[in-house]
Parts: C-alpha cells; structure tokens; sequence
C-alpha cells in the first residue's frame, strides 16, 4: 500500500489513498491494549471490590467501551485529517514526509514536511504513551488482583485451621464425655451388683436363722447356743456373700451350709 515511487522500498504499488488506509487500522489498533486494561479493571472491580456483574455492565461498562472505541477511532480519523498517515518504510503510519524533514517543533516552529508535520509528537501522543499507560495499568490492576485473591486464600486458610482445631478440641470433649459415660455405667454396674449380693446375703441369712429356730424349737437346752450360732452365721454369710458373688455355684453352696455345727 505504500505510494509507488516511495525510495528506499522494496516494490512500493499503492497509492497516498491506500498508505492512509493501512495506517487508519494500524492507528485504531491502540484500543487494542486498551480494551486488555480495561478487561483487567474489570476483574478486579469484581474480584476485590465486590462489584455485580450488573453494575459493572450497566455503569462502568459501557464507559470502557465508550473511551477505548473513541480514543482509537478518534486518533485515526485526526491524523487521517492532519495528513499524518505517510511511508514508515515498511508499512505506512503515523510519520513525517519527505523522510528526515525538519519538524517545527524541532526548528523554532518553521517546518520542511510536506506532509505530517510534528509527526513525532502525535506518535507519542497518540500511540505509545497510551500503549505504555495501558500496560502499566494492567500490571499494577492485575498485582492488585492477586493480593486480593492471596489476602482471601490467608484468610480461608486461618479460618479453616481454626475449625480444624476446634473440630478437634470437640472430639476430645465428646470423648471424654463418653468415658465419664462409661464409668459411670460400670459404677451402676457395680452398685446394682453389690445390691444384688446384699439382698442375697441376707436371704441366705434369714435361711441360716429359720433353720437355727427350728433347732431351738426343737432341743431348748441350747437356746444360748443357737443364737449364738445364729450370729456367727450372720456374719459368716454376709462376709461369704460380699466376697464370692451371686452366682449359681455360690447360690448352691450357701444353700448346702449346714448349720448343725452352730447349735452343736
């Protein structure tokens, strides 16, 4: 698309018409990395500031559009009026003509330039000085983003490691809970067998004293006798019934005590 007759380029076939249409798109093509920084801004509106979707589309949405579609159709169509769009050797864009013409802002405001004159400044103004911003831009919105996001994984990781130990402190305080529990059931165990062995002692007792009133009944001359027997039996079967238990095998053998050898 570079004008023919262009020097210094290799196959030059286009026209000024078709230079400065290639230079138009190159031009609207900073919006480009302006749309990039906008995309980042909009994360972290969403991710940091907790913005909805909603408002970002309704308010600040279409202002990123607006401004990124402006500044780059804005630029071309200027320079487009300015004539600025010249032979940049290998493409055509934003440069002075004829090639190493003085420039007025360089030469106390008189200018050698056909065409694009300041052409230097227009570049920066209207090329890297925005690319430049919008890289920072982004840099810095997405740094932001990522304390955002790694304050927030802190945050879920203390938070967690809190419920972990309180989890556990829980756990501890159910378990010993629970042995309190079981304890406490051996002690009723142990009581209910205890009361078991009281009440059989005593049955074998008043066995021991009906069988040592009827010997009495029978032979009175040994009325002292019987009850004394009577009270070493008492106290031969409640100690026999504390220490052997309830069992069967205990139940026959109190049962099979013969008490002859008390009232003898």
């Amino acid at each position: 698309p570079i004008p023919a007759g262009s020097k210094g380029v290799y196959a030059p076939l286009g026209t000024q018409g078709t230079c400065s249409a290639q230079a138009f798109f190159i031009q609207a093509n900073i919006a480009s990395p302006l749309y990039n920084f906008c995309l980042s801004l909009y994360y972290l509106l969403l991710v940091k500031y907790s913005i909805s979707e909603t408002q970002i589309r309704k308010k600040i949405e279409p202002w990123m559009h607006g401004c990124t579609i402006t500044f780059g159709l804005g630029t071309s169509f200027v320079c487009l009026g300015l004539g600025m769009f010249n032979n940049s050797n290998l493409w055509c864009w934003i440069n002075a003509l004829p090639k190493g013409c003085e420039q007025s802002y360089n030469n106390g405001g008189e200018t050698t330039c056909v065409r694009g004159d300041n052409s230097e400044i227009f570049r920066w103004l209207f090329f890297f000085a925005p690319l430049w911003a919008a890289i920072v831009g982004s840099m810095v919105t997405m740094f932001m983003l990522w304390k955002a996001v790694r304050m927030q994984e802190d945050k879920v990781a203390k938070w967690t490691e809190k419920y972990v130990q309180s989890s556990a402190t829980e756990e501890e305080r159910k378990g010993g809970h629970g042995n309190s529990m079981a304890e406490s059931g051996n002690g009723t165990r142990g009581t209910k067998k205890s009361s078991k062995m009281v009440s059989f002692s005593n049955s074998v007792i008043t066995k021991i004293h009906s069988s040592v009133q009827r010997s009495s009944t029978r032979h009175p001359q040994f009325n002292s006798q019987s009850e004394r027997a009577r009270e070493l039996a008492s106290a031969s079967a409640s100690a026999s019934a504390m220490n052997i238990g309830i069992g069967n095998e205990q139940r026959s053998i109190f049962s099979s005590i013969d008490v002859s050898k008390y009232i003898s």
